[in-house]
């Protein structure tokens, strides 16, 4: 779809008087030549056509209370022209509103601009549109949507933020307001259908809605969907899955609900897991239904989607097809791959011929995705004949990182493609459901990359609750929207320009400085995984002082900020960055053994939430904010007496030297460690293994650590048996650093002990074995770079006739990170390496040999045909590739994950100089460098 802007002669008037612009509408205070009085000594009447939409009747209506908001004057609102005025402001569709045709017929209003189009508008002032009227500002939509949008527009030009309720936004006051009469042309949006799926909402709206809002049932229902679809009409987008956890009844079950969507002009959907708009997790029930399985009771779900589509087939929806389990698990049936490949095809033919009986005879003229989400990803691949019109939506890993996207074959599909993409999640390796940390610019990245693969259709953002997740909304809707708008070389300048939208310029420049740097140290590790990644001392502390110059600074902005503005930046700044940096304070302090400052951080989150609920806005948001969602580890108060104790450094009651141990099968003694050695995966009694014997003075409890390694690509699991006690361990080792792993608590019996270690796969090394008394464990030994270059501190690149370097601030691991554009490119062949872009590094060293370890962004591969290969040399000597692609739910993505980057590794002699040079190839498209370490 192609995205269309024409602004004419706004350019000018903007120059000239120095005012407001919001989609090219130009605001002033003061009358000036060219434009229209919307409020000067009096509020301008705004007037619609009763038999126009609904949606049309809620946007004038609304836009009357923001213009009250504005100047404290609300104009009257009429359902047909007065018989006599000065000027109004009218409100209307194309060839639903009977004036507005008149004014086209006339020749008085130009809409052929966009007129047949999706969701466009005009604004554009009109003389003597009517008898007895002199003039009028008129707002035209070439659909409902499109006149709302025209509307909120404007609303958003006066001073109205589309956050004015679910933010606290204030509204500058004005005493006059006048409009530039240029015509404004607003062509079809980038992305067809731009959405939001409400989700996790156990832990905030669902209980916030209950107590305020939709008091009656408790719930959320119609009341709270009313306020919902507002703000999304005023960020221009179009498209929702409702909630649908345990803790909300389902979207149907309250039949206002689809009511008040089609008033607001709102597309209703359904989840990837839910299809055909049921909401299986409170809608279908086991004991009258039976069991969810389409082999063994089709006929009952047959009729349960089927009286769905029926009831609802009135409606503007889009049809989620396929089938997957009850809330988010496979899809039940058994069998192999290719039978669920099959019974997936015969489910999607059988939901549409619901929809050409209910909906159009015809039904690929019926909006439809199919979203291969998890396992359904798996089924797709192995050939799922998926009708060419059903709109593919293509998820991402949720975490931000898109798994897949379409292949030149898929591209030609009728259907085309889209996007569902996280930015809030519950689920492995672990959840965030708390705070948001999705930067501007790794939304940009991934949806810009998306988009040049053909993703226009549907972007579908998973906002959990959307309180915590306000600002990376509205950028990612804006993104949707116009997708020229924010290419990602300027994504992380959406931040200024949204802090002074909505807190005045005088403090953007400083809001846009804490924000930046909150996301860079989010990208590093979000709060809620901050257990799961470990920093060296120096990084702690590095840590703890950049968390402290950014609430610094966001206080030093709160205590100027006017009275009215505080309790906005509360919850939009102030509260995630102040809890973001005492999360990393309680985890530093409790890995420092430093107790009582990490409780201490615990309990100043817990104040921050407690006014966060309880007295910010006089309690309006009381139940919105959950400091501890789901109440997982990383949440919980620090145990005192635990950190004490584990603070003390243990003592090492055994050491065992790996040339003591008796070796047989595949298990060698090489270089005074045990390797494991065989060629394939070995089965755990392969006879293959390494037998320690040794004394023990007395029973005594221990800890029994492994100081391993193993290479990047494996997934390596080994079976430990002490004094014939097995456990398999899940602590695996990762990378080619060796680190302590905490194996299992043992108990040493005095006189003869007994340890057998065996290996499943190969590759694994175990340097050392200590037992150790209960305690805090021996301390990883730290193997400090020679050299960590940023990724923009090169001292080369070169650009090919097709890819170009760019420098990107806000994306990866430090302030700027380095790809190559255009997005769509093919491979290149290791064999053509000269053809591929580079970027060199220089260091100085007089070592024989080097380490150099690349990060980059844990991006996915564009489709199967691809891979995400980077080739090095070092000192222009032989070229070594490797490919960082990790598939979802490996161990190597969990990781990548949880600390922000892939990486990989590679082995180079050094010349005999003194100066040398680490050159870098990227041979896949989708790479994006944050970080080369020179060993």
């Amino acid at each position: 779809m192609i995205t269309m802007r024409y602004i004419w002669g706004v350019v000018f008037v903007v120059a000239a008087i120095g005012c407001a612009n919001v989609d090219g509408i130009a605001v002033e205070d003061t009358p000036a030549f060219g434009t229209f009085p919307v409020v000067s000594k009096t509020a301008t009447t705004i007037v619609f056509d009763q038999n126009d939409a609904a949606v049309v009747r809620i946007a004038a209506g609304l836009l009357a209370e923001d213009i009250q908001r504005v100047t404290d004057r609300k104009p009257d609102v009429l359902r047909d022209l007065p018989t006599k005025a000065d000027g109004i402001i009218f409100v209307g569709t194309i060839g639903k509103s009977r004036h507005i045709d008149a004014l086209i017929r006339s020749e008085k209003l130009n809409v052929s601009a966009v007129k047949g189009q999706w969701e466009a508008f005009t604004i554009a002032e009109v003389q003597k549109p009517f008898k007895g009227i002199d003039r009028a500002l008129v707002i035209a939509g070439s659909d409902r949507r499109g006149t709302a949008y025209g509307v909120f527009s404007l609303s958003e030009a006066i001073g109205v933020s589309p956050w004015y309720y679910w933010a606290d936004v204030p509204t500058p006051k004005k005493k006059q307001i006048h409009v530039s009469t240029k015509t404004i042309v607003q062509g079809t949006p980038s992305i067809k259908y731009r959405g939001i799926f409400i989700n996790d909402e156990d832990w905030g709206l669902q209980p916030w809605a209950a107590k305020h809002h939709d008091t009656d049932i408790k719930d959320l229902g119609p009341k709270t969907y009313a306020k919902v679809f507002e703000l999304m009409l005023r960020l221009k987008a179009n498209y929702i899955w409702p909630g649908m956890h345990p803790c909300t009844q389902a979207f149907n079950i309250y039949p206002e609900n689809k009511i008040v969507a089609d008033n607001y002009a709102i597309v209703m959907g359904a989840s990837h897991c839910e299809p055909m708009l049921r909401c299986n997790v409170t809608e279908w029930d086991k004991q009258t239904m039976g069991e969810w399985n389409y082999e063994t009771n089709r006929d009952v779900i047959y009729n349960y989607w089927d009286s769905r589509v029926r009831e609802n087939g009135q409606f503007e929806n889009v049809y989620t097809v396929g089938m997957r389990g009850i809330h988010d698990s496979n899809m039940p049936g058994g069998g192999s791959g290719i039978e669920k490949r099959d019974r997936l095809g015969r489910v999607i033919m059988d939901q549409r011929k619901m929809l050409a009986e209910h909906v159009n005879a015809d039904p690929s003229k019926v909006p439809q995705i199919f979203c291969p989400y998890k396992e359904v990803l798996d089924i797709y691949k192995l050939g799922l004949q998926l009708p060419d019109d059903v709109t593919m939506v293509w998820p991402d890993d949720n975490f931000g990182y898109i798994r897949n996207l379409s292949t030149p074959a898929e591209r030609k599909r009728s259907g085309g493609s889209g996007v569902y993409y996280h930015m809030s999640y519950w689920g492995v390796p672990q959840d965030f459901l708390w705070i948001s940390s999705t930067s501007p610019a790794l939304i940009s990245y991934e949806m810009n990359k998306a988009y040049a693969y053909g993703a226009d259709r549907v972007w579908m953002f998973n906002v959990g609750d959307i309180k915590p997740i306000e600002m990376e909304m509205t950028f990612a809707l804006e993104l949707a929207y116009d997708i020229d708008r924010w290419p990602v070389e300027k994504a992380m300048e959406f931040i200024e320009e949204w802090a002074g939208r909505t807190f005045g310029k005088d403090y953007a420049k400083e809001i846009a400085e804490v924000q930046k740097e909150y996301y860079r140290l989010t990208q590093q590790v979000k709060s809620e995984h901050i257990d799961r990644v470990s920093f060296s001392k120096q990084e702690q502390d590095q840590r703890l002082a950049d968390y402290k110059t950014i609430v610094d600074k966001a206080d030093g902005v709160y205590k100027q900020l006017p009275p009215e503005y505080k309790d906005a930046f509360y919850q939009l700044i102030l509260y995630p960055v102040k809890s973001a940096s005492l999360m990393n304070q309680k985890q530093t302090f409790t890995v420092q053994g430093n107790a009582e400052r990490a409780v201490k951080a615990y309990d100043e989150i817990q104040e921050l939430t407690r006014y966060y609920n309880r007295e910010m806005t006089g309690g309006k948001w009381d139940g919105m904010m959950d400091a501890a969602p789901r109440n997982t580890r990383v949440f919980r108060k620090p145990d005192i007496e635990k950190i004490h104790q584990e603070s003390q450094k243990a003592e090492c009651l055994i050491s065992l030297d790996p040339a003591d141990a008796q070796c047989e099968g595949s298990m060698k003694l090489i270089d005074k460690t045990l390797v494991a050695t065989a060629p394939e995966v070995l089965p755990e009694d392969s006879g293959s293994r390494a037998t320690f014997t040794f004394e023990s003075k007395q029973d005594q409890k221990a800890v029994l650590y492994f100081l391993a390694q193993c290479p990047d690509d494996k997934h390596d699991s080994w079976f430990v048996s002490f004094n014939d006690k097995k456990v398999l361990s899940n602590d695996q080792p990762t990378g080619l650093s060796a680190k302590w792993l905490k194996i299992m608590d043992v108990g040493l019996r005095e006189g003869s002990n007994e340890l057998v270690v065996s290996h499943r796969e190969p590759g694994t090394v175990i340097e050392q074995i200590a037992l150790m008394k209960p305690g805090k464990g021996p301390e990883n030994p730290v193997l400090e770079p020679m050299y960590i270059f940023a990724a923009n501190e090169y001292s080369d690149t070169k650009n090919t006739a097709i890819s170009t370097w760019k420098k990107i601030e806000g994306l990866g691991l430090e302030t700027y990170a380095m790809t190559v554009l255009p997005y769509e490119t093919e491979s290149i062949d290791e064999a053509n390496i000269d053809k591929a872009p580079s970027i060199t590094y220089s260091f100085n060293s007089h070592l024989d040999t080097c380490t150099v370890e690349a990060r980059f962004l844990p991006t996915h591969r564009i489709n199967e045909g691809m891979g995400l290969r980077y080739a090095v040399s070092v000192d222009g000597g032989a070229v070594q590739t490797r490919d960082v692609n990790a598939s979802e739910w490996s161990g190597d993505w969990s990781q990548n994950v949880l600390r922000g980057y892939s990486l990989g590794k590679t082995v180079h002699d050094l010349s005999d100089a003194a100066n040398h040079t680490v050159t870098i190839y990227l041979l896949d498209p989708g790479m994006v460098l944050s970080q080369v370490r020179v060993f």
